[in-house]
């Protein structure tokens, strides 16, 4: 019972990585945020979800440096992944 907890709090986090990952990329590409701020996510709680991680990001500036960009993505994953762990503890 304990490993399948695990189990499922590994595959949430893990899904919340990589939603940071898309996020992050978006912004370091210059994207608009409000492309993917309008866009509907499927239920209320991940279209909050989605846009709580834009206005985070889009706190950050953007890059120029490739490296940079990949390190300032691998940053944002790596907190949003620790915060998943700690919300689930």
């Amino acid at each position: 019972m304990a490993a399948n907890k695990e189990s499922e709090k590994e595959d949430a986090c893990n899904t919340y990585d990589q939603l940071a990952e898309i996020v992050m990329t978006y912004r370091q590409t210059g994207a608009p945020m409000s492309a993917m701020y309008s866009k509907d996510f499927g239920t209320p709680d991940r279209n909050k979800l989605v846009r709580g991680m834009l206005e985070e990001a889009y706190k950050s500036p953007k890059y120029q440096s490739e490296q940079v960009k990949k390190n300032e993505i691998n940053e944002f994953r790596n907190r949003k992944f620790l915060e998943c762990i700690r919300l689930y503890k």
